[in-house]
C-alpha cells in the first residue's frame, strides 16, 4: 500500500516525526506544495502513482477538489480540529497570563460570514459550530478565491503587526509560514494532535482497502439495437467493433451475443475506464460513429454478477426512454446516474420517500420525475429554474420541461417569481421557484 503525504517545507519535518511515532502499515511518501494555487497541480502529478492521499488541512484539500473536479482515489486531510484550538488558546492563557482579543488576530475568522469577536464563541460554546460553518463555507468558495484569501491573510498577519496593532497572531495555513517568519511576525502555529493524524491515517487505510474491493466489484454492460433493418449484418458488425475495443482499450471484459443485444461482463475499474469516470460512453460512441447505428447502453455495477446484471437492464432502460438515448448506469446502491453524454450528471437515489411520493401523487408526474428535479436543484445548487435550465439538465425537450414545470405549479410545488428576456428576440423566460426538495419542508 503506497500513500503520498501532500504538505508545506514547514510542516515537513513535523508530519516525517509524527508518521514514525505512528508507525503506520504502508510506504509513505511526503511530497511538498508552496500553496493552494500549487497543490491541485501537484497532486494530478502523483495521482497515478499512489493508492491514497493524506493532505495536510481541509481547505488545501478544498483546492485539490476544485483543481481536480472528481477524486479518484482516497483523500483525506489531518487538520486541526476543536480540541487542537484548545490546547492553543490554554497555551496561550498561560503564556500571556490574560488573553486579550483585541490585541490577537485569529485568521481563521476570515474565512467565516459576518463573524463575531472569538471570545463571543468560546463564552457561548459554539466554537465548534464557527469551525464547521468556515469548512462548509470553503467548500463553496472556487479556487482563485480560496487563493486570494490565502494572500490576503497572509499580507493581513504582516500588516497589523507592522502597525503595532497586534501582540501575536495565530494561523492553522502552513503555506503562509515562512512568510510570517521572514516578517517577523509574533505568531503561533496550531499543530495537529498526534491522535488526530492516528485516527486520520487509520481511516485513509480503511478507504484504500474499500477502494481496491470496489475497483474489483462485478459490471456488467447491457447494449441494446434501435429500429435494426440488416438484423443479423447488424449484430456483426457490433460485435466486431467491442472486439475492437476490447483490444484496443486493453480491457478486461467478456462479449455475450444475443439475438439483439449484447452483455459484456466485466468489473467496475473497467467501466469507469470505459466511461471516464462514469461521465461519457465510448462505447456509445465507438458504435455509433462507424456504422451510423442508435443503440441503447445501460451499465450496471453491483456487489454481485446477478445485482449488476439486473442494474444494466434497468440503466438501459432509461436509456430507452431518453429523448437522445444517453446512457446510465445503476450503481451497487440502485442509484441512476446519468445521462453518461452530458455536462451535468444527475444522480437519482433509489429511495423514494414519503415527501416524493406526496408531490408525485399531487403533481400527477412520476416518482422518478420528482427524483429527477431534485437532482438538478443540487447540481444547480438553487430552486429557482427556467424551462431551459431544466431542459439542459434533463436532457429534455422544453417543452417537456415546460409540462413538468407546469404540472409542480398546479400542485403548489413551485410558483413563478418573474420572467426575463434572454435575448432581444423571442418571448420572455418564466423563472420558478420550487418548493420540492426535503430540507424545504
Amino acid at each position: 500500500m503506497k500513500i503520498a503525504i501532500i504538505t508545506t517545507e514547514f510542516l515537513k519535518e513535523f508530519v516525517a516525526n509524527s508518521i514514525k511515532k505512528l508507525n503506520i502499515n504502508a510506504e509513505i511518501e511526503i511530497y511538498i506544495y508552496k500553496n493552494f494555487s500549487h497543490v491541485g497541480d501537484l497532486y494530478l502529478e502523483i495521482e497515478d502513482k499512489f493508492d491514497g492521499f493524506a493532505v495536510s488541512g481541509p481547505i488545501p484539500k478544498e483546492a485539490i477538489t476544485k483543481k481536480v473536479g472528481t477524486i479518484k482515489k482516497p483523500l483525506v486531510d489531518f487538520g486541526t480540529d476543536l480540541q487542537s484550538y484548545y490546547d492553543m488558546f490554554l497555551k496561550l492563557i498561560f503564556k500571556y497570563n490574560t488573553l486579550d482579543f483585541s490585541r490577537a488576530y485569529f485568521d481563521l475568522m476570515d474565512w467565516a460570514d459576518n463573524p463575531k469577536d472569538i471570545s463571543y464563541y468560546l463564552s457561548n460554546g459554539t466554537f465548534g459550530d464557527l469551525m464547521c460553518s468556515i469548512n462548509e463555507n470553503a467548500s463553496k468558495m472556487s479556487l482563485s478565491d480560496i487563493a486570494e484569501l490565502e494572500k490576503n491573510i497572509e499580507k493581513k498577519h504582516i500588516k497589523l503587526w507592522n502597525e503595532g496593532k497586534i501582540d501575536f497572531s495565530t494561523t492553522r495555513f502552513s503555506s503562509i509560514v515562512p512568510m510570517l517568519q521572514d516578517a517577523g511576525v509574533n505568531f503561533h502555529f496550531i499543530y495537529p494532535d498526534i491522535n488526530l493524524l492516528k485516527s486520520t491515517f487509520n481511516e485513509l487505510i480503511k478507504d484504500i482497502h474499500l477502494h481496491r474491493m470496489k475497483v474489483n466489484q462485478p459490471g456488467v454492460i447491457y447494449i441494446t439495437v434501435k429500429d435494426m433493418n440488416h438484423y443479423d449484418y447488424t449484430i456483426d458488425q457490433i460485435y466486431k467493433i467491442l472486439n475492437n475495443l476490447k483490444k484496443d482499450k486493453l480491457t478486461d471484459f467478456i462479449i455475450e451475443k444475443d439475438t439483439s443485444s449484447f452483455k459484456i461482463f466485466t468489473k467496475c475499474e473497467t467501466i469507469k475506464s470505459l466511461t471516464k469516470n462514469f461521465t461519457t460512453c465510448y462505447i456509445k460512441e465507438s458504435i455509433e460513429n462507424s456504422i451510423n447505428l442508435k443503440v441503447c447502453v445501460g451499465y450496471g455495477i453491483g456487489n454481485n454478477i446477478k445485482q449488476a446484471m439486473s442494474n444494466a437492464i434497468n440503466a438501459n432502460k432509461e436509456s430507452k426512454i431518453n429523448p437522445l438515448n444517453y446512457s446510465f448506469l445503476v450503481n451497487e446502491s440502485s442509484e441512476t446516474i446519468g445521462p453518461l453524454l452530458c455536462d451535468k450528471l444527475l444522480t437519482v437515489s433509489n429511495k423514494v420517500t414519503p415527501h416524493i411520493n406526496t408531490i408525485a401523487k399531487n403533481s400527477k408526474l412520476s416518482t422518478l420525475t420528482i427524483q429527477k428535479i431534485i437532482s438538478v436543484i443540487e447540481i444547480l445548487q438553487k430552486d429557482e429554474v427556467t424551462p431551459k435550465e431544466l431542459s439542459s439538465c434533463l436532457n429534455v425537450t422544453v417543452r417537456t420541461a415546460n409540462r413538468f414545470l407546469s404540472s409542480l405549479l398546479k400542485s403548489g410545488n413551485a410558483t413563478i417569481l418573474y420572467e426575463k428576456q434572454n435575448s432581444t428576440k423571442g418571448r420572455p423566460e418564466r423563472v420558478y421557484k420550487l418548493f420540492i426538495s426535503e430540507n424545504k419542508h
